[in-house]
């Protein structure tokens, strides 16, 4: 998660997010790690890792770029 940050892995706009209790997203917020053990289909994907590049959520120009062997750093 340090590479990528709470925020870009959590998916909030699922309906896994939309169903969670608003003691279970402040806890979200805060300690990412229970949440996301719990209930797996809040992380957003796909989650594409290797060779120092670390990216969440389909971008299809980036996915495009990384297989052309461009750098997005």
């Amino acid at each position: 998660m340090a590479l990528i940050g709470t925020d870009k892995l959590i998916n909030k706009r699922g309906t896994t997010w939309r169903q969670l209790s608003d003691a279970e997203k402040a806890k979200a917020e805060s300690d990412p790690i229970e949440i996301l053990l719990q209930y797996p289909a809040i992380i957003k994907r796909p989650l594409l890792e290797g060779h120092s590049v670390c990216e969440v959520g389909f971008n299809e120009n980036l996915y495009s770029d990384l297989i052309n062997g461009d750098s997005h750093e």
